[in-house]
């Protein structure tokens, strides 16, 4: 039994290798929709500790504070530094506002001392620490704003040099975050107090417990401005990470994206693969093999694809999340652990080989069903039932042309099939009109000058615009080649009745044409909602969202139709048939 079970697997194995390496390019294919879905998967998964675990390290770093006080009145200071529960404290030190610097928003310029306090030492990255006349600053503020040691700012009556630029994780980056932070002397604090538009004082606090940060900061902190305001760590680590997230809704759409067009090629893989087979199929049948085992041969195929294409692109998700995430928090490079491995690449490499495989089952359950007497008639005789495609171009509505009628039999004919490679493709216009609505917006001010979201956001929503419309163009050769093969006898027919190959292109073409239709008019709405989703859950106003010009909008249905059309034919054309007189049975 054993011995049966081995050679059935070996076997088993050798045909799908030798059908893989048979037919190189559909594997190819098949090989990039699956490493596409996972390496979008993998990035949804982990960009949020690829932001975190740097801020984490650039927190331990920097002796980061538990909890940060500030307020206008000094006095008001002692009864919160010392309460039960702080450990050691940092300061109090000035910190002087001023407003509108340079166009940049306010900046808080905070007097420091030369030696380094017990709780958020900033660690300087460029340049060197503050000195009377000097200023260090912030370095997303100094990123956003271009900033670099030696430029000057126009603080107080005479302006200040930059003279360092330092990473904290006592305070939120800029722009996200606002007043950006700098820091001087005490002395050159005392020198600016009277330009500053407002004065308070700070302390960085550790605490026994950093868990209950957020309680302290309740029990201690004022409800409105006038009182002293207490910030727990909690809160600067997920400004600081709120682009991280912001990104990841956009990566998980992607992601899911790509995988229903992975799901979808490989329905029409498996599918095309059956009705491209059925004389193995018959072959198989002649020597006892069950129509379970053609099944499972191409099943196998895809088992093949995915364990090859997986692992690479969980690799290359790993290497890409931390620079996509490296401006979240602006933390330092090196404070962060090893490379991000563990329970998220396992889920995403698992979520890759379910997306390739799991769609295959109910390809694989028609394919049993099919059974052996099917597979050898099919082989054998291939003619047409009275029900297929040529009865039904006979029932054509008189009000459209037979080719046209044929082909929208055609669409609605497998509806369920269409679905995936549809939703795919309408998830595929909503990020192109994603894109051109956050082109819109950036153009309109809707994002922040400077701000690292938009150049992230671009980034990867055109990634996501190319990979999804390289999978889109992927899927419309397959369901195209899936639905030549699969109607072949019946288009043979037709040709065997006087219809030119042009006209059963045409019908075949007709039939991708609709779902690319509806689909394009599904994923504008669904474009404008995300973008407008992204910038709700960033803090932002929907209302700031500018839709694109209303051409543009409107050319989205007509270019999916086209692009869709001319896939279709293309990969139509190509695609092998037999003559229409050895379908009818001639010798």
């Amino acid at each position: 039994m054993t011995g049966r079970l081995r050679g059935h697997l070996v076997a088993v194995w050798r045909l799908a290798l030798h059908s893989v390496l048979g037919r190189p390019g559909g594997a190819i294919l098949m090989a990039v929709a699956i490493a596409a879905s996972t390496f979008a998967l993998t990035l949804a998964l982990i960009v949020d500790d690829a932001a975190e675990s740097p801020w984490d390290g650039t927190f331990a770093a920097t002796a980061g504070p538990h909890a940060v006080v500030h307020a206008l009145d000094p006095a008001a200071l002692p009864a919160i530094t010392t309460a039960a529960g702080v450990a050691s404290v940092g300061g109090p030190f000035p910190m002087l506002r001023f407003d509108d610097v340079a166009g940049a928003g306010d900046v808080y310029v905070v007097g420091r001392d030369r030696t380094d306090p017990p709780v958020d030492r900033p660690v300087v990255t460029e340049g060197t620490w503050i000195a009377d006349g000097g200023l260090v600053v912030e370095r997303s503020f100094a990123r956003a704003r271009g900033l670099t040691v030696g430029d000057r700012l126009p603080i107080g009556p005479n302006g200040l040099e930059v003279v360092g630029i330092a990473v904290t994780s006592g305070w939120a980056a800029y722009p996200g975050h606002q007043p950006a932070m700098t820091w001087t002397t005490r002395a050159e604090a005392g020198a600016l107090a009277s330009a500053a538009g407002e004065r308070r004082v700070v302390a960085s606090l550790r605490l026994d417990d950093p868990a209950g940060a957020v309680a302290f900061a309740r029990a201690y902190g004022a409800t409105d401005d006038a009182g002293p305001q207490v910030v727990p760590w909690e809160q600067f680590r997920s400004a600081s990470t709120a682009d991280a997230r912001t990104i990841r809704v956009v990566l998980v759409t992607g992601a899911v994206a790509l995988a229903i067009l992975t799901a979808a090629a490989s329905v029409v893989l498996v599918s095309g693969r059956f009705a491209e087979q059925t004389e193995r199929a018959a072959a198989l049948a002649a020597v006892g093999a069950s129509a379970g085992f053609g099944a499972f041969v191409v099943v196998t195929e895809l088992l093949v694809l995915a364990t090859a294409a997986v692992p690479l692109a969980v690799v290359a998700g790993e290497l890409v999340a931390p620079v996509l995430a490296a401006n979240a928090g602006d933390a330092l490079e090196t404070a962060g652990g090893p490379g991000i491995v563990g329970a998220q690449t396992g889920l995403a490499a698992l979520g890759g080989l379910a997306t390739a495989l799991v769609a295959a089952v109910p390809a694989y359950v028609r394919g049993v069903r099919a059974g052996t007497n099917g597979a050898l008639t099919g082989a054998l005789a291939g003619a047409p039932s009275a029900s297929g495609g040529a009865a039904a171009a006979v029932r054509a509505p008189a009000r459209l042309p037979a080719t046209a009628a044929l082909g929208l039999r055609f669409a609605f004919r497998r509806p369920a099939r269409a679905l995936l490679p549809s939703a795919g493709l309408a998830v595929t216009v909503g990020m192109v009109v994603a894109a051109l609505t956050l082109e819109s917006t950036a153009a309109a001010g809707g994002l922040a000058d400077g701000s690292y979201l938009l150049a992230d956001l671009r980034r990867v929503t055109y990634g996501l615009v190319v990979a999804l419309a390289g999978l889109a163009v992927v899927n419309g050769v397959l369901l195209a080649w899936s639905t030549a093969l699969e109607s072949r006898r019946t288009t043979q027919v037709l040709e065997a009745l006087g219809a030119t190959p042009r006209q059963t292109t045409t019908v075949l073409v007709v039939a991708q044409a609709l779902p690319a239709a509806v689909a394009a008019l599904v994923g504008i709405p669904l474009g404008m909602g995300l973008l407008r989703l992204l910038f709700q859950l960033n803090g932002g106003d929907a209302a700031d969202v500018v839709a694109p010009p209303a051409g543009w909008l409107a050319a989205a249905v007509p270019a999916t139709v086209l692009v869709t059309v001319l896939i279709s034919a293309a990969a139509i054309r190509l695609t092998p048939s037999a003559s229409g007189v050895s379908a009818l049975g001639s010798p």
